[in-house]
């Protein structure tokens, strides 16, 4: 196996999460537009029920995800001593 093939052996998984994050990118703005047509004018999914709790909510969530990230990075990544030698 040469080097070219080992490394499109690496990179192939980084190749496919990015096609599926570009794919479900583009579902979502066909969907969005969809739906942007057939409601027009639209007024929202809720109403006019307060929505503030639920931003909150998820302003809170985001940040618990973010930390995490933050926190757990360097374990994801962490490598052994012999993946680094060629």
């Amino acid at each position: 196996m040469d080097r070219q093939d080992e490394i499109r052996d690496f990179i192939r998984p980084a190749a496919m999460a990015g096609a599926a994050l570009a794919l479900s990118l583009a579902i979502y703005l066909a969907l969005v537009e969809v739906l942007r047509r057939v409601e027009e004018p639209f007024r929202g999914f809720v109403g006019d029920i307060d929505a503030r709790p639920l931003r909150y909510a998820a302003y809170g969530t985001a940040a618990v995800v973010i930390l995490l990230l933050l926190l757990l990075r360097p374990r994801l990544i962490r490598r052994r001593p012999a993946d680094d030698t060629p």
